[in-house]
């Protein structure tokens, strides 16, 4: 006797409320992502706050020392600090995102649950990572404030929130493409530290916008991550402010790209146990 197992329901209709009743597996996954991803390593889960800190000091080091690329004012390690903790937020959301259907086979062929429940959990593991990059920032903020430095809070701080939105929705976003395209498309996950690489020096991380001439600018603002960038270094700072000619373009291809992906994903995910 055989018995075949199928999706009962059209790949355009999202099953949200379905994904919502496994909503502990969200949890419980995302726990196990941070339990894991360091162990048996000798300083554990400090590497959660020092790999921006040493990033954001190499830098430091030769673009803010050495070339002295402007950033409009702000502290240097301060400007690059501010602009990797987005990075490492987006990066996990990301590539973890990305190898969800390829990198699991094996659980999913054993026992069954939503598969957008994967990508949410490390959404969840993600922001409490950025949730301890944060506490450094703001404790390197308040250094360079008790030590003079020209920083302002302005009300637009209350908005950062929506900027880290935009970052997790960019990054899982994306990642659904990048996962649903590995199904039938096994060179898209070798692409993926190349396209990494390539989009870190497409945001601005180690410049600012504001040093950017108005024609490239243009092109810039297209990359949903640069705006979240310089909109959070604002908040924290007051300087260099952006626009709507830069959030427009890129909340609408982070959502024109979370859709798509959405979308993209629930057809991949119905029959991919069967071809990876």
């Amino acid at each position: 006797m055989r018995k075949t197992i199928e999706a009962d329901e059209p790949w355009w209709k999202l099953d949200l409320q379905e994904v919502w009743a496994y909503r502990h597996l969200v949890f419980l996954f995302s726990g196990r992502s941070l339990a894991t991803m360091y162990k048996q390593s000798i300083l554990g889960r400090a590497w959660f706050v020092i790999q921006p800190v040493v990033t954001a000091g190499m830098f430091y080091l030769v673009f803010g020392l050495l070339m002295r690329v402007p950033t409009g004012g702000m502290p240097y390690l301060l400007f690059y600090m501010s602009g990797m903790v987005l990075w490492y937020l987006f990066t996990n959301v990301f590539t973890q995102t990305a190898t969800s259907l390829s990198g699991n086979v094996n659980l999913y062929g054993k026992i069954y649950f939503p598969r957008l429940v994967l990508p949410l959990s490390y959404v969840a593991s993600g922001l409490v990572l950025f949730g301890l990059n944060l506490v450094v920032l703001v404790a390197f903020w308040i250094l360079f404030r008790l030590r003079g430095a020209p920083l302002a809070v302005r009300p637009g701080i209350l908005l950062m929130p929506l900027a880290v939105a935009q970052v997790v929705a960019t990054g899982l976003g994306f990642g659904l493409c990048v996962a649903a395209a590995t199904v039938r498309f096994r060179d898209a996950k070798f692409l993926l530290p190349t396209l990494v690489q390539f989009w870190m020096f497409a945001t601005p991380i180690f410049y600012s916008t504001s040093q950017v001439s108005p024609a490239v600018r243009k092109l810039v603002w297209l990359n949903p991550m640069a705006m979240p960038v310089e909109f959070f270094r604002h908040g924290l700072s007051g300087m260099n402010p952006v626009g709507l000619e830069a959030m427009l373009p890129a909340v609408l291809v982070t959502a024109v790209v979370l859709v798509a992906g959405l979308f993209w994903f629930n057809r991949a995910q119905r029959d991919f146990i069967d071809i990876v």
